[in-house]
């Protein structure tokens, strides 16, 4: 987060684990200043399932998970398909934790009013009057099932929640015609104005590669653009390139030309979707491949910080900077 501590989530489905802490999840915040767990804790009550949550958000005070609508279900064993399935008789909660909290009885469970699944949220922060605002793909009916090429509808929502009743205050559907995935943002936990998601389509094979992607605009609420790929091409999700010196933000995104059986590296403006470059890459990139951008600065503390060598191609760069 802003201060830099690690906010963090784990899971187990093994029943005596559960049993004993007394759920399948617990939350954690690691004090970079103090260079040691802060706490670590089980935030909700004692359920009878696991519910689905691939991660987490942050405001400034707080941390936010999610009891969604899908759960691990072990009929999968005998049935087949997937192991998480949705229950609609189960409303999406989101949990709102006090940074500080170290118990449970600390978090505040707020309940939407309806089913729905979260994957990967935009972003997360606080208005002037202590409102959390959250931005995210939402799906009311999400199937997990990969071997299949039927695709999910994600759409891009708006939450206005209450910390202080436990009360959603609003709930707008931004763009009931785009079909969204894999959230990216520049700054995550306050509030900025772009954010990037993938178009999920019927014209991309499946589940994971995708037809371009939008800028959303957080502050007037509204889907800025939409930049699609050239025909016969796919991509994989948005990474967040962002130049220190100058905060421009830059969009990197692998893509894969069926007729060429090529992968390319498009580099975009973040602000108005132009193409910069186009870069030829010398081998297949997955589609699923995720990208973090990493300057020189942070790849030689890394290796510092772990006590390793830096490697002849980092030394030898002053400027270049990795994803």
């Amino acid at each position: 987060d802003a201060n830099g501590d690690l906010l963090f989530h784990s899971y187990t489905t093994n029943v005596e684990i559960i049993e004993e802490q007394g759920g399948s999840m617990k939350v954690g915040r690691y004090c970079s200043k103090e260079g040691k767990v802060a706490s670590y804790f089980v935030p909700m009550e004692k359920t009878d399932y696991v519910s689905f949550a691939h991660n987490l958000i942050f405001t400034e005070n707080y941390s936010i998970i999610w009891d969604c609508s899908v759960h691990f279900d072990t009929a999968a064993m005998f049935d087949g398909g997937s192991y998480f399935r949705t229950k609609l008789d189960h409303n999406l909660r989101f949990g709102v934790i006090p940074k500080d909290a170290s118990s449970k009885e600390e978090t505040i469970w707020i309940d939407t009013g309806g089913p729905g699944a979260i994957v990967h949220p935009l972003n997360s922060w606080e208005e002037e009057d202590g409102t959390i605002v959250i931005w995210t793909p939402f799906c009311e009916d999400l199937d997990l099932t990969m071997n299949t090429e039927e695709i999910n509808t994600f759409l891009m929502t708006e939450y206005r929640l209450d910390p202080n009743t436990g009360k959603v205050i609003d709930k707008q559907i931004i763009d009931h015609n785009m079909n969204v995935e894999f959230s990216a943002a520049p700054t995550m936990g306050r509030k900025i104005q772009y954010g990037y998601t993938a178009i999920q389509c019927k014209s991309t094979p499946g589940e994971g590669c995708f037809a371009g992607f939008c800028i959303w605009d957080m502050l007037e609420r509204k889907l800025h653009k939409a930049i699609y790929y050239q025909d016969g091409e796919v991509g994989g999700e948005p990474m967040v390139l962002k130049d220190k010196a100058t905060d421009m933000v830059y969009i990197g995104i692998y893509t894969y030309n069926f007729e060429e059986e090529q992968t390319y590296f498009l580099l975009f403006d973040g602000n108005n979707g132009d193409l910069i470059t186009r870069l030829k890459m010398p081998y297949r990139v997955p589609f699923g491949f995720h990208g973090l951008w990493v300057t020189k600065e942070e790849l030689s503390g890394h290796f510092s910080h772990h006590g390793e060598k830096e490697s002849a191609s980092v030394t030898a760069s002053k400027e270049i900077s990795y994803v």
